[in-house]
């Protein structure tokens, strides 16, 4: 998935993802301008959205009946509402962009707080 500056993208998914290195290149580096969006199964299935390898993750997943997985050494930029968060391997950073605090990501919700982590 290649994303241009100033183009917004929203991707509608009702099975796995599987990515790994730049699968997903943001261009405009703005977690608002590329959503994806984990269909929730109607037979209670869970689903898993994974990516692995070194590159960044600039986007927000809105994914609430899946295991979301993120592996590898990148650094992660956006929001994620899933079923369970997994973070593995050396990421480096996962960093909540405060733009989708004014936009909501593509979703019908918005943030009313956050707390970020910084170890």
């Amino acid at each position: 998935i290649v994303s241009q500056p100033g183009v917004k993208v929203k991707i509608y998914v009702e099975g796995n993802i599987a990515g790994t290195g730049t699968s997903v290149s943001n261009q405009s580096n703005r977690a608002a301008n590329v959503t994806i969006f984990g269909v929730t199964p109607t037979d209670g299935s869970v689903r898993e959205i994974k990516f692995t390898g070194s590159a960044d993750f600039t986007a927000s997943i809105y994914a609430p009946a899946y295991d979301v997985k993120f592996g590898g050494n990148g650094s992660y930029t956006g929001a994620f509402v899933a079923k369970t968060l997994d973070i593995g391997g050396n990421g480096s950073e996962i960093h909540y962009d405060e733009a989708l605090a004014r936009t909501g990501g593509g979703t019908q919700y918005t943030v009313a707080s956050w707390t970020e982590d910084v170890r």
